[in-house]
């Protein structure tokens, strides 16, 4: 029987690893929730940026447990297709709002240069 623990992985020996890791998987989760969160907050002046990982993490979560309960084996392979799944809804609400989104970057650019 195969352990889904492996203990001599990389990320399990050495903990500071697994937090790096942890934080850039929320970090990207956050930049690729980004354009969903910027549709449900257009009144901030960051469009919601505070907000997008913990928005991306819920939406993660949300889509992970359904597929669970709708006895769906959920393994690496899913979570990936999850991830795949949110990043390609991301990208699709990007594709419409793309001048919004190009504004912003370049407002934001802009303002941390100077």
């Amino acid at each position: 029987m195969v352990s889904a623990f492996d203990r001599e992985s990389l990320l399990n020996k050495y903990r500071w690893l697994g937090v790096v890791a942890l934080y850039l998987f929320f970090l990207i989760l956050g930049w690729v929730a980004f354009p969903i969160v910027m549709l449900a907050f257009p009144g901030l002046n960051d469009k919601g940026y505070a907000f997008a990982r913990i928005v991306g993490l819920l939406l993660f979560a949300l889509f992970a447990f359904n597929l669970g309960s709708l006895k769906i084996e959920v393994t690496r392979a899913l979570l990936l297709y999850v991830l795949l799944a949110i990043t390609m809804i991301s990208v699709a609400v990007a594709g419409f709002n793309r001048k919004k989104l190009q504004d912003l970057i370049k407002k934001q650019v802009e303002t941390d240069l100077n």
